[in-house]
This record gives C-alpha cells, sequence and structure tokens, in this order.
C-alpha cells in the first residue's frame, strides 16, 4: 500500500502531494518490515520535504521499536492431528505450553 500511494502522489504530484501526510497517516507503517521502511524513506526524496511526513514516520519507527522490546513464548507446541497414544485418530486441534 505504501508503494501504491506513494506511485498515486507521484502520477500527479502538484495536485496530490497535499495528501501525502493524510494518507500516510492511515496506513499502519508499523506493519511495514523495519529495514524495508528505512530504504524506502531513503530512496524516496519525497517523504523528506514535509514535517509532517516526517512525524509520521518517526512514529512509525518508535513503535516498531517498540515491538522489538516485547517477548513473547517460545514454548508452544500446536497438533493438528495424527495418532493419539492408544493409536486412535486425533480429529481435534490441541494447544501445548504457555499459551494464554
Amino acid at each position: 500500500l505504501l508503494e501504491a500511494v506513494l506511485k498515486w502522489v507521484k502520477s500527479s504530484k502538484d495536485e496530490r502531494l497535499d495528501n501525502l501526510p493524510e494518507l500516510l497517516s492511515r496506513l499502519d507503517l508499523r506493519l511495514v518490515h523495519e529495514e524495508y521502511l528505512e530504504n524506502f524513506i531513503r530512496e524516496e526524496h519525497i517523504l523528506a520535504k514535509s514535517a509532517d511526513i516526517s512525524e509520521i514516520v518517526a512514529e512509525a519507527r518508535a513503535s516498531i521499536d517498540e515491538e522489538k522490546l516485547k517477548t513473547y513464548p517460545t514454548s508452544i507446541i500446536i497438533q493438528v492431528g495424527g495418532l493419539s497414544g492408544s493409536e486412535k485418530v486425533q480429529n481435534t486441534p490441541g494447544v501445548y505450553g504457555n499459551a494464554t
């Protein structure tokens, strides 16, 4: 979506550039891979021309950094089927571990 928004703005830059901060604010940039976002910002000089855009990007970077600090359980086993100990087919899924 980020690329599509920028392509749309560039196709009629004089008319649409003022819409870019509003459009970017509606994208959830935290979901964009950090390295991709950094490269995209570095390559697209149009993103550096507005204080509003810089603020939106800074907020996305902060959210990405915050997300990296979170820890998630790593000892979860999910069973989707197979044989039980009595050799009966298991049709019901199960979750084992620290899942809540």
